[in-house]
This record gives structure tokens, C-alpha cells and sequence, in this order.
């Protein structure tokens, strides 16, 4: 089980996460048993994987160039370091993927166009911290009003890729990969955004110079090509209390479900309930297959079809 060994879990109740980010309370949101497999189980599918991997490899060369060029490193020398960290994080025999946008050469591309693209006049300087270093990957974590029924404070985490400067202005930057076209539908889907109001909360709760919004980088990946674009993402203060407000429901019915599964349900994802809605949401729910068996089908499909990941939100990068 991911909960095992895990700090973002109680250790009064194995089943209750006590420390949230934005991919489990969005996985909550979706779907509870999608929450039950992904979170507590973590289990994925072989592909959702190359998509993680290449996210994380992805923010690793953003966060190591930005470092580079707070440290004054130029442009270029910026580029060469990250195209050699791209090359060797891709030495793996695990990059020969099969996927066509998300594997080696298209790492090792986004290394060099993706930083070229928004050098010169569009560069955004990143923001120095008190202790004079850069804000850059930035860990936060705060405590809400919100308890469990085991008295314990839940807790909402998450990292910033970086705060940028903006006109004077401080905003939080996030860098996202996507196989969708970037036009207006696709800046739409932020907003309402779970993950992007959750990061422009922190940045007022847990920054000493609160953002005044979210600045997204998105890169369109294909097979042969990138495609970049450059948006600005705001959270009226009335929409950051709303969705504040509606975050005890879940949190509520987060602990609850962890009560009753620790209190012996059997088996314990039947203390999750399905959202037969969601299944077909997004190209189709990764455990579609393993829902629509009996349960006492479900083990060996997962056992046979997928693979575990790690996923702790208390640790820092």
C-alpha cells in the first residue's frame, strides 16, 4: 500500500491522509475508488507512469535552468547544462518508451526550445527569497481549520515550480505538458482549476509576498514538435473562499471513508464508492477495466495490469 511508510498518513488510521495536495484531493474529487486505487494502493498504469516520469524529468531541467541563470550563468551555458542533465536522466533503458511525444528525444528537445523560446524580452526573472536564494521548486505546507475524527489537523501541501517577476508584480509559474491544442479551451480548463487555486491560496497564505496570480507556460507535445504558450490564470479572492468553504466537505468525507475502512470494511475499497460518472471523463478512467469486474476479481487485474508508484505529499523536493 502507498499509505505504508508514508508521512502525508495518519498513524493512528493507516486508510486516513492527513497531509493533502492537489493530486490526491483531486482524485477524491473525481471519483472515491479512483482516490482508494491511486492514493492509498498506488497503483497506475504502465503508461500513466511515462506520462509522470516525463512530467518529473520535465521539471527538473525548468527547475535546474532557473537556478542556473539566478546563479548568473548565461543563456546558453544554461541550455548546455540542461540538455547534458536531459541526456542523463534519459540513459535509463526505461526511456525507450513506446510513447511517440514522451520519450528521449522529445526530453531532450524541450531542453534546448523550450528555454529558447522565452529568452530575450520574455524572460521572467525569478524572485529572490529573504535568504537570498532563488524561489525556485518551493515546498509549502499549512494547516487548515479542518480536522478528522481522529482529532488530528489535516494539513494541504503542494510545490511551486517558481515565482517570477512580472512588471514588479510577483506571480507563481507553472510549466505543464499536454497533448491538447493550445487555444481557448484549453486555458479555460484552469479555471475553475483545483490545482492552480490551491497554488494562488498558498502563495497568500504560506509566502511572505503573496502572488497576485498564476502565470501557466504550456507546452503542446508531439511526436516531431513543441508548441508553447503563455498565460495568466487569476483567483478572485470570493472564488479562493468559495472553493475554501467546500474543501471541508471533502476533507470530511476524506476521514469518514478512513473510519470505516480501518473499522474493518471488507474489502476496504468497498468503503470508497464508485462514481460511475467519471469513468468515461477524459479518454476513460485507467481502472474502468478493473471496476466493471466482480470484486473478487479486482486484486489479480491490478496485480497483473499495473504498477505501484510512490506518491508522498510531506516530501520535500
Amino acid at each position: 500500500m502507498n499509505c505504508e511508510n508514508n508521512g502525508a498518513f495518519s498513524p493512528v488510521n493507516p486508510f486516513l491522509q492527513t497531509t493533502i495536495d492537489s493530486t490526491s484531493l483531486g482524485a477524491a474529487k473525481l471519483c472515491w475508488r479512483y482516490y482508494y486505487y491511486t492514493m492509498i494502493e498506488g497503483y497506475t498504469t504502465r503508461h500513466a507512469k511515462i506520462d509522470l516520469e516525463f512530467g518529473s524529468a520535465v521539471h527538473k531541467l525548468v527547475e535546474h535552468y532557473h537556478r542556473w541563470r539566478f546563479e548568473g550563468r548565461t543563456h546558453d551555458e544554461s541550455v548546455e547544462l540542461a540538455l547534458a542533465l536531459a541526456d542523463a536522466l534519459t540513459r535509463d533503458a526505461d526511456w525507450a518508451s513506446e510513447a511517440a511525444d514522451k520519450n528521449r528525444a522529445s526530453l531532450l528537445r524541450f531542453a534546448v526550445w523550450y528555454f529558447d523560446r522565452w529568452e530575450a524580452s520574455n524572460y521572467l526573472p525569478t524572485v529572490k527569497l529573504a535568504d537570498g536564494k532563488p524561489a525556485v521548486e518551493l515546498t509549502f505546507l499549512f494547516s487548515t481549520p479542518y480536522e478528522t475524527h481522529t482529532g488530528e489537523t489535516f494539513n494541504l501541501s503542494g510545490h511551486m515550480d517558481r515565482l517570477v517577476d512580472l512588471n514588479g508584480a510577483t506571480y507563481v509559474a507553472d510549466t505543464k505538458t499536454t497533448h491538447m491544442t493550445l487555444n481557448a479551451k484549453f486555458v479555460e480548463s484552469f479555471t475553475p482549476h483545483n490545482q492552480f487555486t490551491l497554488y494562488t491560496m498558498a502563495s497568500q497564505v504560506a509566502l511572505a509576498k503573496p502572488a497576485q496570480g498564476l502565470i501557466l507556460d504550456a507546452v503542446q507535445v508531439g511526436a516531431t514538435y513543441l508548441r508553447f504558450g503563455r498565460y495568466i490564470i487569476n483567483r478572485p479572492k470570493g472564488v479562493l473562499s468559495e472553493w475554501h468553504k467546500g474543501l471541508g466537505f471533502w476533507l470530511d468525507s476524506l476521514s469518514q471513508m478512513a473510519e470505516n475502512a480501518n473499522e474493518g470494511t471488507n474489502p476496504p475499497e468497498s468503503a470508497y464508492p464508485q462514481n460511475d460518472q467519471a469513468c468515461g471523463l477524459y479518454g476513460g478512467c485507467q481502472f474502468r477495466q478493473v471496476c466493471s469486474r466482480a470484486p473478487r476479481e479486482r486484486k489479480a487485474i491490478l496485480a497483473a495490469d499495473y504498477v505501484r508508484r510512490h506518491w508522498d505529499p510531506t516530501e520535500r523536493r
